[in-house]
């Protein structure tokens, strides 16, 4: 808080303001001065292309819906675990299937992950194209 109160209801919070009851500052008030001097760090610029190659697959930051130069998050399409998404994926490509919309999950069971084929959701289910 900015100021003490001294007649506030909790006497343990009653002085934690940045400014005694008579209107002195604080040593936290010389604080902010410093601060003020500083300037932030500047972002780094993504340095990974906007989708790769990854062990077993490949990654794409398409769909994240996050500008990239601050997050380069997205969702990866790979064959581990014995769930063939990559090579579904190569097989039918960008034009029929999209830009992965999620992570693989389980759908009543299934290994899962959803595509954006024309702007729809088409879904994978292990080598399956629904």
């Amino acid at each position: 808080m900015l100021n003490d109160f001294p007649q506030g209801l909790n006497a343990r919070e009653n002085g934690l303001g940045m400014f005694r009851g008579d209107g002195s500052p604080k040593p936290v008030v010389g604080s902010f001065r410093d601060l003020l001097s500083l300037t932030p760090l500047r972002q780094p610029t993504a340095s990974r292309p906007v989708d790769y190659d990854i062990v077993q697959g490949h990654f794409f930051t398409q769909t994240s819906g996050r500008p990239r130069e601050r997050d380069p998050s997205g969702y990866s399409v790979t064959d581990e675990d014995g769930v063939l998404f990559w090579a579904t994926w190569k097989g039918w490509g960008l034009e029929k299937l999209g830009y992965p919309l999620s992570s693989w999950f389980k759908l009543g069971g299934f290994p899962t992950q959803v595509f954006s084929e024309g702007g729809a959701a088409v879904a994978v289910y292990n080598g399956w194209v629904r």
